[in-house]
């Protein structure tokens, strides 16, 4: 049979059935390398290591051969992680994380621990039976561009990276500036276009220990000099220039205002009740009746209503709404709410378009691909597609008179 002519649910079963078969065949390859490692057999073949001979005689890739010996050298440990990795319960990648901290003493009690968890979820628990080590100071160093495989003229560029740890001591700048970062050498392939560039590295939190997270990302130069600036405002308060604590002020001050933003409004003392003074949404939540200019689907009643049409949703409803759905998408999936905490949008159940009211009862919170989802489910593809081109097509327009007028793009910066 066609995988063509197959239902939705069909497909849904096979696929499970699938998976619970490749975990079992999974499982079957691991316990058969940790008995070919107990028995070093690799070397009856000539091989100096399992290492080497899944990678010369099993052609699998580095990745694939770190992550299957040091599980089968855990199940010649522990036999019964087998169990945990043949239901589910626990995945290879899982496992191997554990592998420092994983003893006859603690197993099962471990792995039961980790069942379920996500990778970063059992890195936590790693982390947390792990003494505090001592941490390196905060540091912000210049990051050098991979050099292209070409010959070009180049603009001198300037990458930063910030590393930090809970409880860091004082801050290093490394450099031979005393009070920030010397300008980079060209450096081949700086000013390629974007799209033939390496992806950007992305932010990383790793737990280290109990209660403590090494932090790393890359800054541009516009970062590091308002860092700066706010080390010269904060020395007062701050006098070593602790860039922990700097951003831990920072942060603090932004969670402030957006929970006065979003949670339900609490009088400094008792008052007459009175209209609730028009505010921004909530923190990550946009009222689907509001105006966007990227392009993307700004709500259901997009679809249908005319900017000018639409009403703004009450103040007050956004924040019931907020506060009952505890800021979460509540798009029911097969598995139960979505519960996405991103880009989290107000909804009508019953559309706008539809006579669908601003009320509690008939908004909810929503993440922005579930809110196109529903916009998709009530007014068709094709219509979604032409209100997203129309979208682009205005934000292209904007731009365009932007820059006419000679106003500063705003984006990204370059």
């Amino acid at each position: 049979m066609s995988i063509e002519t197959l239902s939705s649910s069909a497909i849904t079963a096979r696929l499970r059935a699938l998976l619970a078969q490749g975990r079992q065949v999974d499982v079957e390859v691991l316990v058969h390398l940790a008995e070919f490692d107990r028995r070093r057999a690799w070397a009856e073949l000539g091989y100096g290591s399992l290492w080497e001979y899944c990678k010369r005689e099993l052609k699998l890739l580095e990745c694939a051969t770190f992550h299957r010996t040091t599980a089968a050298r855990i199940l010649q440990r522990i036999p019964e992680a087998a169990d945990y990795l043949r239901d589910g319960r626990l995945g290879m990648s899982t496992l191997v994380v554990l592998k420092d901290v994983l003893d006859e003493s603690n197993a099962r009690a471990l792995l039961d621990r980790a069942s379920g968890k996500s990778r970063d979820d059992v890195k936590e628990i790693v982390a947390s039976l792990r003494e505090p080590a001592p941490v390196p100071a905060a540091s912000i160093r210049r990051v050098p561009v991979a050099a292209a495989n070409c010959a070009i003229e180049t603009k001198p560029v300037v990458g930063l990276s910030f590393d930090a740890a809970r409880g860091a001591g004082n801050p290093q700048v490394r450099g031979p500036e005393a009070d920030g970062v010397e300008e980079a050498s060209p450096s081949p392939g700086a000013s390629l276009p974007a799209a033939m560039r390496a992806p950007a590295r992305r932010p990383e939190i790793e737990p280290v220990a109990r209660d403590q997270y090494n932090v790393r990302f890359v800054a541009d130069r516009e970062f590091v000099e308002m860092l700066k600036k706010v080390r010269a405002l904060e020395s007062h308060a701050v006098p070593d220039g602790d860039l922990v604590t700097l951003l831990r002020r920072g942060l603090e001050a932004l969670v402030r205002k957006h929970e006065a933003k979003k949670g339900p409004k609490r009088a400094k003392r008792p008052a007459p009740a009175s209209p609730v003074a028009a505010v921004a949404d909530a923190p990550g939540v946009r009222d689907s009746s509001q105006t966007e200019t990227d392009g993307s689907p700004r709500g259901i009643e997009e679809a249908a209503i005319d900017a000018k049409r639409r009403k703004a949703v009450p103040a007050e409803v956004r924040r019931a709404v907020w506060e009952r759905d505890e800021g979460r998408c509540v798009w029911e999936t097969a598995s139960g709410p979505c519960g996405s905490t991103w880009k989290v949008e107000g909804d009508h159940i019953i559309p706008e378009a539809l006579g669908g009211e601003a009320t509690v009862e008939n908004m909810r919170l929503l993440c922005r691909d579930h809110n196109e989802q529903h916009a998709r489910d009530v007014f068709g593809d094709a219509w979604i597609e032409r209100c997203k081109e129309e979208g682009r097509a205005r934000s292209r327009e904007g731009r365009r008179r932007a820059n006419a007028r000679g106003r500063p793009r705003t984006g990204p910066l370059q």
